[in-house]
């Protein structure tokens, strides 16, 4: 195979391990807010409204966000949709 062929392959082989390592980290975020969202309604939503209910939903709903945008870029990329 040519020097040029094989930093082809490399060059590709490094981007679906980055999308299937960016699939995986998704879908466990989506099953941790699958599995805990019972306690999460229990333990922190009937709870006062506090610096740290507002600290708790800053991380787990970005994280959320992040894992839809991630998906979102992974199997519509930018350059996909029409202008």
């Amino acid at each position: 195979m040519s020097e040029l062929a094989a930093e082809v392959v490399s060059i590709l082989q490094s981007g679906f391990v980055h999308n299937y390592c960016a699939i995986a980290t998704s879908t466990l975020v989506f099953y941790d807010h699958a599995i805990t969202l019972n306690n999460e309604i229990e333990l922190i939503w009937r709870r006062k409204f506090s610096s740290v209910t507002l600290l708790f939903h800053l991380t787990r709903w970005t994280t959320l966000l992040w894992a839809v945008a991630t998906l979102l870029l992974i199997f519509l990329p930018v350059d996909t949709i029409p202008r």
